[in-house]
């Protein structure tokens, strides 16, 4: 999105416009209720009593400050807006509930595992593809909680079978379920934006797609390579993280065509080969002639920039 607004100049604020007013320090104590649900939960405490706990946390936190006090009237607006949201998924869950105790116990989520595996011929990138695709077409129109559980109980065990470890067969899972929410054709979020900007609904949920079509990569991520699950050593954890960093900033330059400037065609190709090279399993080793590859593509693109400033420059001299 970044690389797409400089490219397109849309969005260009000035210095006193894009100022930050509002300091956000002072108010860092906001999230002490967040902080406390985590840790509830993490302490064995039922679902039910740390949500008790964090609410009764959240009243008192509130309070610190005049802007943030719970008033009567913005309590009983808080408590109407909370049942609102909470009905626009307790009742897809409830339905849902239905559909996997009704899998759970007929043992139709073992027999799609065993019947997927059969499709693809046990082929992992092909089990993937359709496991994408599932997920994809299933979380259409649903809230993402839905989605998600939909995905986990049909998606989750054929994975896990393939020896990838729970973790990161949940959060693949999770990842392209919400990714439903801006894949069209229905492409639910678009909904909501397109409403926002007065624009068409199809259009918007195409540009969505497009804009966050760098996210698609980074499930692999989690099964391909444990270091983004925080696993293993510390300097394979590190790796892990930069190289795909690296690889999305690459993946989201070939998508924009654009890095410091309007990329050329072998510009976005190399950006291309090296995001994928980036993103990719990382390997002992395989991750270094990528790397070298990404350093030399951003040199080149920074004294071409340069070189173009300084022309500029020149020709405003002259004129």
């Amino acid at each position: 999105i970044d690389f797409k607004a400089r490219s397109t100049g849309i969005g260009n604020l000035s210095a006193e416009e894009a100022a930050i007013k509002i300091r956000v320090l002072p108010r860092l104590y906001l999230l002490l209720p967040v902080i406390a649900l985590v840790w509830f939960i993490a302490a064995d405490y039922s679902v039910t009593w740390a949500i008790v706990w964090t609410i009764l946390l959240l009243v008192v936190v509130s309070l610190f400050r005049q802007e943030t006090r719970l008033t009567p009237s913005r309590f009983i607006e808080g408590c109407l807006d909370g049942a609102k949201q909470v009905c626009q998924v307790a009742v897809p869950i409830g339905a849902i509930g239905i559909i996997i105790g009704v899998t759970v116990q007929s043992g139709l989520a073992m027999k799609f595992s065993s019947q997927l595996m059969e499709i693809t011929g046990g082929n992992p990138i092909l089990t993937y593809g359709m496991i994408i695709f599932g997920c994809i077409i299933l979380g259409m129109g649903l809230p993402t909680v839905a989605a998600y559980m939909i995905g986990a109980i049909l998606f989750v065990p054929p994975m896990i079978n393939f020896g990838i470890s729970p973790l990161g067969a949940h959060l693949f899972v999770f990842y392209y379920s919400i990714l439903s929410m801006i894949t069209p054709p229905v492409a639910l979020a678009a909904y909501a934006a397109a409403g926002l900007a007065g624009a068409s609904v199809t259009k918007t949920g195409w540009a969505g797609f497009r804009l966050s079509f760098v996210c698609f990569l980074i499930p692999f991520v989690f099964i391909y390579d444990e270091g983004m699950l925080l696993k293993g050593p510390l300097d394979g954890i590190l790796i892990a993280s930069g190289t795909t960093v690296l690889g999305i900033i690459a993946w989201a330059a070939f998508l924009a065509g654009y890095f410091l400037g309007p990329l050329n065609r072998i510009e976005r190709a190399v950006f291309f080969v090296v995001s994928i090279g980036l993103i990719a399993p990382t390997v002992a080793g395989t991750w270094i002639p990528t790397l070298v590859a990404f350093a030399v593509i951003v040199g080149w693109r920074i004294f071409k920039a340069n070189v173009l400033k300084k022309e500029v420059q020149k020709a405003a001299q002259g004129e």
